[in-house]
């Protein structure tokens, strides 16, 4: 089954049900690809990547032995795929996540974790849409993650590398009743679109967030 070569200036909505959906691969050097949405980064240094396809979940630390992540996304082989048909199916504002970024204290190589980690943190996740327009997404998706039918803040511009991109900035509690920020942005890819949650406690988390991945790319 071949994998969906979205461009990312393509705003067509019709996407064949049979295709599939590539979720990205790591390379020896921790960088990471995405042919299904043409976007790459050099994944940073020290970070920890949130290894999503192994029965015990665990947390890798970007620059250690990259022979510890899934040989599923090893960048030697074609990466996880899914169908878009069962992306399709999945209820509004539930997201499959294709990578995930945090910022620990620790140095170990490895963090095993029963679920993610939201502090300091960086998740991209993609899902289906019928519409390329992404303040409709970013407004409902608002929404239901508030639980309530509050309009949203305001949807501003981004650009991080080369990748444009919509964003709403909210304060939501952790797990352990903290208050964090995050911030939702948003790209269309066609059927698909792109969501990048970044969480932060401070400013000066938030400029590490932004460093970390500074080198993001849309490629051709």
């Amino acid at each position: 089954m071949a994998a969906i070569f979205i461009s990312g200036n393509c705003f067509g909505q019709n996407c064949p049900d049979d295709s599939s959906f590539n979720l990205g691969t790591v390379d020896a050097h921790w960088f990471f690809r995405n042919k299904s949405l043409k976007i790459s980064l050099q994944l940073p240094s020290g970070w920890y990547m949130y290894d999503y396809h192994v029965q015990d979940k665990k947390y890798l630390r970007i620059g250690s032995d990259y022979r510890k992540m899934s040989s599923d996304i090893f960048a030697g082989g074609e990466g996880p795929l899914v169908d878009l048909a069962q992306i399709k199916k999945l209820p509004f504002g539930v997201q499959i996540n294709i990578l995930s970024l945090s910022k620990f204290a620790d140095t170990t190589s490895v963090i095993l974790s029963p679920e993610e980690r939201l502090d300091t943190a960086i998740i991209f996740s993609i899902g289906h849409t019928d519409t390329a327009d992404i303040h409709f997404f970013l407004r409902e998706y608002y929404k239901k993650f508030m639980r309530n039918a509050v309009d949203p803040p305001e949807i501003r511009p981004g650009r991080i590398g080369n990748l444009d991109y919509e964003f709403i900035s909210v304060s939501a509690l952790n797990r352990a009743g903290e208050m964090r920020n995050i911030l939702f942005c948003a790209r269309n890819f066609g059927c698909i679109n792109l969501l990048i949650s970044i969480t932060y406690e401070t400013e000066s988390g938030r400029t590490l967030i932004f460093d970390a991945i500074k080198d993001l790319k849309l490629y051709d």
